[in-house]
């Protein structure tokens, strides 16, 4: 995690203090730990993008399927 290059590890967009996030690479949920090595800088719109992504994924993994109410959030 570099916050001096100031660019999005996901896709590579300018970052600035209202525009930025720091997340996990492997989720907490998935056994990823919480060290530095395991969090990247991402914009808003990646981190929503992969928190998305992620709940989706989730849901299928525990037989939920999407609904449909998760890209509405």
């Amino acid at each position: 995690m570099n916050a001096s290059k100031r660019r999005c590890d996901c896709c590579g967009c300018g970052l600035w203090f209202g525009n930025r996030t720091t997340d996990h690479i492997i989720p907490r949920g998935l056994g990823g730990s919480d060290t530095r090595s395991n969090r990247q800088w991402e914009c808003l719109s990646c981190q929503r993008r992969k928190n998305l992504l992620e709940t989706l994924v989730s849901g299928v993994l525990r037989g939920g399927g999407f609904t449909g109410a998760e890209a509405r959030a």
